[in-house]
């Protein structure tokens, strides 16, 4: 499981070990609300969870609604990336040098933290969950 909350549990999809996607389970019911094969959970909070997919472009974050399956937000996150969750918080290091560090709030999408803010490579949110993306 990659995150419990309202009931709802978000199990994560794996193929030969290797994260392909989420299913939502509904823990009184015991049924599937909604699976996604091209979303991988990282975490979440407050109903949204967040995650990475692949674009043409390279890779974008997202937060999705719990019991929904919706998309609340989206941002593009580049070739490559190093993503971190940390509830209430989700790390982004795109790899390209200045501005590419950024700590995205998970239930709005919104950069909380930026490296105009002191963040550098260095920077760590203690991470629950890291995943290195392949560019």
């Amino acid at each position: 499981m990659v995150a419990t909350q309202q009931g709802l549990a978000a199990v994560e999809v794996t193929v030969d070990n290797r994260p392909q996607g989420v299913a939502v389970v509904d823990l009184g019911a015991g049924e599937v609300l909604w699976e996604r094969t091209d979303f991988v959970v990282m975490d979440g909070h407050d109903g949204v969870l967040v995650g990475v997919f692949s674009t043409d472009e390279g890779y974008s974050v997202a937060g999705v609604s719990l019991a929904a399956g919706e998309e609340m937000w989206t941002q593009p996150a580049g070739p490559g990336p190093t993503l971190q969750a940390r509830s209430p918080w989700f790390g982004v290091d795109e790899g390209r040098g200045p501005g590419g560090i950024r700590m995205v709030d998970i239930t709005t999408g919104d950069t909380v933290l930026d490296q105009g803010d002191g963040l550098t490579q260095d920077t760590h949110c203690s991470a629950a969950a890291t995943v290195m993306m392949p560019s």
